[in-house]
């Protein structure tokens, strides 16, 4: 790890607070970094043995956690380690959504609003709508032989699904798709091509179109109530008032950007392995049963977000003292692969008995909401394919494409060929 500790080319490195020892200092880029291009969820995984935590002195400095129980200890201590609405360079949000960027008693105020939208009889009604449309679209491009399986499978599901939780037309889905590639993709495409600004715009212009939707959809509610996401919030009340329109608009914009892209990279990092390591597509297509540990597995193999904490006292951990106002990163992956808690944590297993207790969905009160709701879309998106397409891989000619961030790496495109099935 020598290499780090000395200036990058191209890479804008900040001096270290004075108190910071100069073995904790590494110059580690998470967004463009070597490990991260290669594959975000094992970026760190050169790291683990040597580092507990260190210092990274690029983007004006921030910790970073390498180990399963360290990075479960800061996000269940919303006390010590609060939400961090800044990015790590660039905030691309142009708000503060709620109640993800809340801290704890205010985020528990909001969060409670939001628990019967996930409620078990919510996701039973979901089910038949994603199998429903993901089957569709596997007949769609079984016959095809090829795909990019980003655009046209893993995306379809996610924005179909918020059709289903606002309790509009599944025919809106492509409206939506299209929306949520906008938001999702087409800012970080903006940002290389044009600057930040430019992104920013893009970003708050997507934006207003989704809130444009959802105020229609708002005002439809007020006289025709469902048990859909919009009635939900209407009939929600914190510190004994009823939501605003502002907070009900929030809320749901958040759904709407968490549960596609989100989803969507769980999905693709999914088919991505499957497509690099064909003996497991026979695993699943040879034992149906194993459907959800496989699902379990993969999610846990494949954590993609970094989380970002920001220290609200100084704190001693790890062996560290991080002062208050320090931003620590908290890579999911990271915590996923750390073999202190997982066994043998680089190979998958679809017999591994404690996937479940990965942290792809992080941890704490700010724990992924709608997590069984992804976790049920990878299950039925695995079964629908494999009981038609029996052989996809990668596609030579076309390399596939990651797009990093602060906050995450997502596949933008993942093109993939298989022996053309008729169906």
């Amino acid at each position: 790890m020598a290499r780090y500790r000395d200036k990058i080319a191209g890479r804008v490195l900040m001096s270290p607070a004075d108190s910071i020892a100069p073995e904790h200092v590494i110059a580690y880029d998470h967004i463009k970094g070597p490990e991260v291009t290669a594959f975000p969820p094992s970026a760190l995984d050169g790291f683990r043995e040597e580092y507990r935590v260190f210092y990274s002195n690029l983007y004006g400095g921030f910790w970073v956690f390498t180990r399963f129980e360290d990075i479960r200890a800061i996000l269940q201590d919303p006390d010590s380690f609060g939400q961090h609405a800044g990015g790590l360079p660039h905030n691309p949000y142009p708000k503060i959504h709620i109640p993800l960027m809340l801290n704890p008693p205010e985020h528990g105020v909001y969060r409670k609003v939001m628990t019967p939208i996930f409620s078990p009889r919510m996701i039973a009604k979901l089910e038949p709508l994603i199998r429903d449309v993901m089957r569709a679209q596997v007949r769609k491009i079984a016959p095809l032989g090829r795909c990019d399986f980003v655009d046209d499978f893993c995306m379809i599901s996610p924005s179909t699904m918020y059709c289903g939780l606002l309790g509009i037309d599944p025919s809106n889905f492509e409206e939506f798709n299209r929306l949520s590639l906008a938001l999702i993709f087409g800012a970080a495409d903006t940002f290389e091509r044009e600057g930040e600004e430019a992104a920013r715009k893009l970003r708050q212009d997507t934006s207003q179109q989704i809130d444009d939707i959802l105020k229609d959809v708002l005002d439809d509610r007020r006289k025709n109530r469902g048990d859909d996401l919009l009635s939900i919030l209407l009939d929600g009340e914190v510190y004994d008032r009823k939501l605003t329109d502002d907070e009900m608009l929030n809320i749901a914009s958040l759904l709407f950007f968490a549960g596609t892209d989100s989803t969507a990279a769980i999905m693709s990092y999914a088919f991505l392995f499957l497509a690099q390591n064909p003996e497991y597509q026979k695993q699943l297509a040879g034992n149906p049963s194993i459907f959800p540990a496989a699902t379990q597995e993969l999610i846990r193999y494949n954590g993609f977000h970094q989380i970002r904490r920001e220290a609200r006292r100084d704190v001693e951990i790890a062996g560290v003292t991080i002062p208050k106002g320090d931003i620590i990163l908290l890579p999911m992956g990271a915590a996923n692969h750390d073999p202190a808690k997982f066994a043998d944590p680089l190979t998958v297993s679809f017999e591994r008995g404690n996937a479940g207790g990965a942290m792809t969905f992080s941890a704490g009160p700010h724990r992924c909401i709608g997590q069984h709701l992804a976790t049920l879309q990878l299950r039925i998106a695995l079964e629908e394919v494999t009981a038609v397409i029996p052989d996809y891989r990668l596609d030579p000619d076309q390399p596939y494409e990651l797009m990093t961030s602060h906050a995450k790496a997502v596949l933008r495109h993942l093109p993939m060929v298989w022996t053309p099935v008729d169906v």
